[in-house]
């Protein structure tokens, strides 16, 4: 796998930094509450979630996916939904939070 994009990267931080901070703390606070309150809650440790998608993706494509690749290609739809509608609040929670997932699941 080849990483995310790095334009697309490169399009959102450049959008979003023109935000006010207290907006940006509000998203992630936001993200954080998802990850480490109800949806744990739940669906239990993300990890074990995200494994099984990993699993059903890589039989579907006949390719060897990680947990960490679909926190990644989760990114991407987010990433590609905020080209289009830039000021989308929960897309914007749902970027910070699958890359807050990342970190998660190695917990």
């Amino acid at each position: 796998m080849s990483g995310l994009p790095s334009e697309y990267i490169r399009d959102f931080i450049a959008y979003n930094s023109k935000k006010k901070i207290s907006d940006s703390a509000n998203i992630a606070d936001k993200a954080k509450e998802i990850i480490y309150g109800d949806r744990e809650r739940v669906y239990g440790h993300p990890g074990k979630n995200l494994e099984l998608i990993a699993k059903f993706w890589s039989d579907y494509l006949g390719a060897d996916i990680k947990a960490d690749n679909v926190c990644d290609m989760m990114i991407l739809l987010k990433l590609s939904r905020l080209k289009n509608t830039p000021d989308h609040e929960d897309s914007m929670v749902d970027l910070i939070g699958y890359t807050l997932l990342k970190k998660r699941i190695k917990e």
